[in-house]
C-alpha cells in the first residue's frame, strides 16, 4: 500500500511539473493585434446605404497595429436581410432571412455585390466572420469579425 501511494505521489508531481512548463512556454508567444477593415471602416459600425454601396466591391483588408498587411485565407460572409413573411391567416409580418457562404478570395463575387446593391435596406446587416489570415511567415491567425449595420 505504501508503494502505491508513493507511485501516485511521484506521478502527480511529474505531471504538475510538466504542466507548469507548458504553461510558461505558451505565455512567451506574442499575441498580434489584428484589425479587419472594408474601405476605411473597421470593427462593428453603422453606415448609410450609400456608404455601403461605395465599399462593398472592395476587398477586406487585415492589418496589425504595425500596419503589416495579412493575406486572407478564408472568411464567412453573412447577409442578414429584412423581409416579409405570411402568417397562417394571411397577414404579412416582418421577418429576417440569412444568406451566407464561405469564401477564400476577397472582394466578394459579383453576384453577391450585385444582390446587395439591389436589395440593401435599413436595419440589415453585413458580417465578415471567422476571418482566417496568414502572415508573411505562413503562420495562420484569426482576425476579428467585421459587422456593418445599415442605417
Amino acid at each position: 500500500m505504501k508503494y502505491i501511494i508513493l507511485f501516485f505521489a511521484i506521478s502527480f508531481s511529474t505531471y504538475a511539473a510538466t504542466a507548469q512548463t507548458r504553461t510558461s512556454a505558451a505565455t512567451k508567444t506574442a499575441r498580434v493585434k489584428l484589425f479587419t477593415s472594408l474601405g476605411q471602416f473597421k470593427d462593428s459600425i453603422s453606415l448609410s446605404p450609400e456608404q455601403i454601396l461605395t465599399i462593398i466591391d472592395q476587398p477586406i483588408v487585415i492589418v496589425d497595429d504595425k500596419k503589416a498587411v495579412y493575406q486572407v485565407s478564408s472568411y464567412t460572409f453573412v447577409y442578414k436581410r429584412i423581409g416579409v413573411s405570411e402568417t397562417e391567416d394571411g397577414k404579412a409580418i416582418p421577418a429576417t432571412s440569412i444568406a451566407s457562404q464561405l469564401f477564400t478570395k476577397t472582394p466578394l463575387p459579383e453576384i453577391w455585390t450585385t444582390t446587395i446593391k439591389e436589395q440593401l435596406r435599413k436595419g440589415e446587416q453585413l458580417q465578415f466572420l471567422e476571418v482566417i489570415v496568414k502572415d508573411a511567415k505562413g503562420k495562420v491567425l484569426q482576425a476579428p469579425n467585421l459587422k456593418i449595420t445599415v442605417l
